[in-house]
């Protein structure tokens, strides 16, 4: 392959790409800032007077011994962790069945309810700080991780059933009625087939409400006293 069909080749695989390319440079700058300050000396990090987008003096791993030796940030780190898988395995728990039963039967109020979830994620959450708040003293849970993974799945549960709903229609209604023909039960259904092709065929439906419990969890655990005490 001479040069001239190499370049033709590049221009037709990567060309319709490179509009991407300023995109792409400002996704992946905050990263590349962040691991090379990680590793400045705290010299070359006040020195105004040099190029700040790479190295005047040597490499150092002191700001990493220092978060790692020093604090508590594995610990908080841990914390946070178990908090937002619990939030995610919670609200996925309880928002399948739900928004199974919302996509699947229809009854008085079906589409009321669908609306009024949806509804409810747009509710600020500062308006619902001191009543929970009250709540988690009431039941022991102040100052807690455990109040935590109580009160996120409330913020976390309406959007993410609501959000499963589209993903189970995807789910073809056929094969849980030739389920049921074949004798089983409607949770056997559910579970046996309806769950089993939801999670076999639409990944995206559990990736995307898991990423969406965990973030707020696994961030704003990060910031709370009650993060630091099991």
């Amino acid at each position: 392959m001479n040069r001239r069909q190499l370049w033709r080749k590049i221009k037709r695989d990567y060309g319709p790409y490179l509009p991407l390319s300023p995109y792409l440079l400002v996704v992946i700058f905050p990263f590349y800032w962040m691991i090379i300050t990680t590793f400045k000396r705290d010299n070359d990090l006040y020195n105004l007077t040099g190029v700040p987008f790479w190295f005047k003096e040597s490499p150092t791993l002191s700001h990493v011994n220092l978060l790692l030796y020093d604090t508590l940030f594995l610990t908080w780190l841990k914390n946070s962790l178990f908090i937002g898988a619990s939030v995610v395995v919670i609200t996925l728990a309880l928002g399948l069945p739900a928004a199974y039963a919302l996509a699947r039967f229809r009854f008085p109020g079906n589409h009321a309810l669908s609306t009024a979830m949806f509804l409810s994620y747009l509710i600020p959450p500062a308006l619902l700080f001191i009543p929970l708040s009250q709540v988690v003293r009431g039941i022991g849970f102040a100052d807690s991780i455990w109040s935590l993974i109580l009160v996120y799945p409330s913020f976390t549960l309406p959007f993410c059933t609501w959000l499963l709903m589209g993903f189970v229609r995807t789910v073809p209604q056929e094969i849980e009625e030739s389920a049921q023909l074949d004798g089983c039960t409607r949770f056997q259904a559910f579970m046996r087939v309806a769950m089993d092709n939801f999670f076999s065929q639409s990944r995206a439906g559990c990736l995307g409400p898991s990423f969406f419990d965990l973030k707020p969890a696994y961030s704003s655990a990060n910031h709370s006293p009650g993060a630091r005490n099991w």
